[in-house]
């Protein structure tokens, strides 16, 4: 099942509400996203320098995730929420 986009953000940024997973400050070094490296799909885990506080890979960068929540404006309507990437 799906998380919520209350339950995504939750487990990204932690019981202290950060902007990212390690903290409130960007580190490139430490996802995929482009400029880093080549341009593929990194496997689970790649990067463990930026583990959520919960234990979660990759909440930041490599790829969207999908939410149980639907868009709400009216251009996206009926697509599905997504974060990360």
């Amino acid at each position: 099942m799906l998380p919520t986009e209350a339950q995504w953000e939750a487990c990204a940024r932690g019981p202290k509400g950060l902007i990212y997973p390690w903290g409130n400050e960007w580190d490139g070094t430490r996802v995929g996203v482009r400029g880093v490296g080549p341009r593929v799909t990194w496997p689970v885990g790649y990067f463990p320098q930026s583990v959520a506080i919960f234990g979660h890979h990759d909440m930041v960068g490599n790829l969207w995730q999908w939410t149980l929540n639907p868009f709400d404006d009216d251009e996206h309507r009926g697509a599905m929420a997504v974060r990360g990437g």
